[in-house]
């Protein structure tokens, strides 16, 4: 069992599209308003995924032509994988946590707007980490 946790322990969320080991995933509501999510595994902690997730909004933002980015809805979609294991007569199981959250940005242009849930989509490209 410990060569298989320190073989996925290898598999830590990195950013990317969505796939086997989590990732983001986008969709397009309307012309300024988009859904973005970003899922981890359980080798990443929630605080990178936030990272992942606000670097995504940045580049959706820029993708499409817009300047800024305010988050209108927030969700968190963290999940509990529960392992068990069997052996000498004892059941024994553990947790692992998945971060995830889901968000519903409206893009604008222009100079960002003076409210908390703004966010200049190119100052955040340039001050969030993801590799």
């Amino acid at each position: 069992m410990g060569a298989l946790v320190w073989a996925l322990a290898g598999c830590a969320t990195g950013y990317h599209r969505a796939g086997f080991t989590g990732g983001y995933k986008d969709s397009k509501i309307t012309s300024d308003t988009f859904q973005v999510s970003f899922q981890g595994n359980a080798w990443v902690s929630a605080q990178k995924v936030r990272n992942y997730l606000l670097y995504r909004c940045a580049e959706v933002t820029l993708e499409n032509g817009f300047d800024y980015f305010r988050i209108l809805d927030e969700k968190d979609v963290s999940s509990v994988q529960v392992m068990g294991s069997y052996g000498s007569g004892v059941i024994s199981a553990s947790s692992l946590e998945k971060p995830g959250y889901n968000v519903m940005i409206k893009c604008g242009t222009g100079p960002k707007p003076d409210k908390d849930n703004a966010f200049d989509a190119r100052e955040v490209k340039q001050n969030v980490r993801v590799k």
